[in-house]
């Protein structure tokens, strides 16, 4: 025990040490930042006590951080001239070829100057200060001239009014293909209005009016012919501006983290832009939701009756079966959950449960771009003497904007749609070798069948090179050249 006592005290009284060592260190430096400057003394030979040393000449320059202005001073301190009237004050030493002591020689007469000095025993200094102006500019202001609301409403349509083609197209000079540039003109169409809305107030206001939404409206329409990632924005939240909408589809990467700044496509259903983690943080799921955390004070039904939700399906490598998630905008059902703790008749907790009103026409984007693409589509089969077939699958996906393949929705426009239709319906119809084409390989693959029995896939597939009859005919349908320049069906007959 004596030992170890032995050790505390010593290591207790080191440490104490070392701490009056720190503080001794901290206060030196401290008074030696805050220590003036030590004036040296000489000692003259004539005179009886120490003088202070006087410097000759200081010179002190100040300058601005705008370098606007500048001030110098100049002190001139020369040796006590002798108490005689005779000697003049150019001999009391030797200038420098200085403007200064050029105007000190000048401002001091030699009588003037020695009766002055002979007035008392101390040395008196005459020192003249030179201070120069200091430079003052004056700000020019700037004036802006402020131009009227429809002025700039006028440059705002211009900037998404429709352009020809020619420039929305292009031709690559190596290979002679045509390339599409519209992703990239829309593109900047919505990035050149969020940069007018963010110039001033005055054009923040007039892009943030009714007429800056069907601005952004119009630009965002375009834009979503040739981008997926507006796929579900029919489901966006009622009260999401145009605006809104159309930043999503200007920037990149996840909004509460920077762990993945790539990520394009939005939640359009939460109104978000988050990656896979973080919008697993701010939702729940409706198997989490039957817990009894959240049923304490209200039912599953009260709880997500006419919330906003999403379907998620995935595979479990667990159970090895497909699954289908439901998730809530969390925060949502915290509100939800706190209303109706709160509430005290029925009737209140039904009008906190109460669906939402029914969103308005102009909000659905994607149901006007169906329509939009219908009109279209029969416009151009009424050109050639074609309708619109309720079994056909390519004017189906046309319709729908082909959900899954944003570059089929690139390749086939109302025109080539209609073209393509044309061509199934001569092949089907009218053409004669192509019918004879395929009841050959019919009557063939029947006769195989009868010679050899079972194992009728085999002989679809030694007959036509696919194990299905349909895929056959659909791939020599699409490898069909042999169209006729005029359609049968538009020939008029002779009478």
């Amino acid at each position: 025990r004596v030992p170890a006592r032995a050790a505390r005290t010593r290591r207790h009284s080191r440490k104490r040490l070392l701490k009056s060592f720190a503080m001794a260190s901290t206060a030196t430096r401290t008074s030696l930042r805050k220590r003036k400057p030590v004036e040296r003394l000489t000692m003259d030979v004539d005179d009886n006590g120490p003088k202070r040393k006087k410097k000759k000449t200081t010179t002190t320059k100040t300058t601005t951080k705008a370098a606007k202005t500048k001030a110098m001073t100049v002190k001139v301190e020369p040796h006590a001239m002798k108490t005689s009237d005779d000697v003049p004050s150019t001999t009391a030493k030797k200038m420098k070829t200085t403007k200064v002591k050029i105007e000190l020689a000048k401002t001091q007469p030699s009588g003037k100057s020695s009766a002055k000095s002979t007035g008392s025993n101390k040395k008196v200094p005459n020192t003249i200060a030179k201070t120069t102006k200091a430079k003052t500019t004056k700000k020019i202001e700037n004036s802006s001239v402020e131009l009227p609301d429809e002025v700039w409403g006028a440059i705002a349509q211009f900037v998404c009014e429709d352009v020809d083609e020619d420039k929305l197209y292009s031709t690559n000079r190596k290979t002679g293909e045509k390339v599409d540039k519209r992703k990239v003109v829309y593109k900047r169409r919505l990035d050149t209005l969020f940069a007018m809305r963010g110039t001033n107030k005055q054009l923040c206001r007039v892009m943030s009016s009714d007429f800056g939404e069907e601005i952004f409206q119009l630009a965002f329409e375009n834009f979503c012919e040739v981008s997926d990632a507006t796929h579900g924005i029919d489901d966006a939240p009622p009260t999401m501006l145009w605006r809104h909408k159309a930043f999503f589809l200007t920037g990149l990467g996840c909004q509460t983290c920077d762990a993945h700044p790539t990520t394009r496509k939005p939640n359009w259903v939460f109104g978000v832009r988050m990656c896979k983690d973080c919008l697993q943080k701010h939702t729940v799921i409706h198997q989490e939701l039957q817990d009894e955390s959240w049923t304490k004070w209200a039912t599953y039904e009260e709880l997500t009756k006419g919330l906003p939700h999403d379907e998620v399906q995935g595979w479990s490598k667990f159970f090895k079966s497909a699954y289908t998630m439901i998730r809530y905008w969390r925060q949502s059902v915290k509100n939800r959950k706190a209303l109706l703790r709160h509430a005290k008749t029925p009737s209140e907790r039904e009008r906190i449960c109460a669906p939402p009103a029914a969103k308005q026409d102009k909000q659905l984007l994607e149901k006007k771009a169906r329509e939009k693409r219908k009109e279209a589509l029969k416009a151009e089969l009424d050109l050639i003497g074609c309708e619109l077939r309720a079994d056909s699958k390519l004017s189906e996906l046309f319709i729908e904007g082909f959900p899954k393949s944003l570059r089929e929705r690139k390749k086939w426009t109302a025109k080539k749609v209609a073209e393509r239709m044309a061509q199934m319906k001569y092949l089907h119809e009218y053409c004669r070798e192509f019918k004879a084409t395929v009841q050959g390989w019919r009557r063939e693959i029947n006769d195989m069948f009868d010679h050899y029995g079972h194992g009728y896939g085999n002989y679809t597939y030694e007959v036509t090179g696919f194990y299905s009859l349909g895929a056959a005919v659909r791939d020599l349908a699409d490898t069909w050249t042999r169209f006729p320049k005029q359609w049968p069906w538009l020939v008029q007959p002779a009478t």
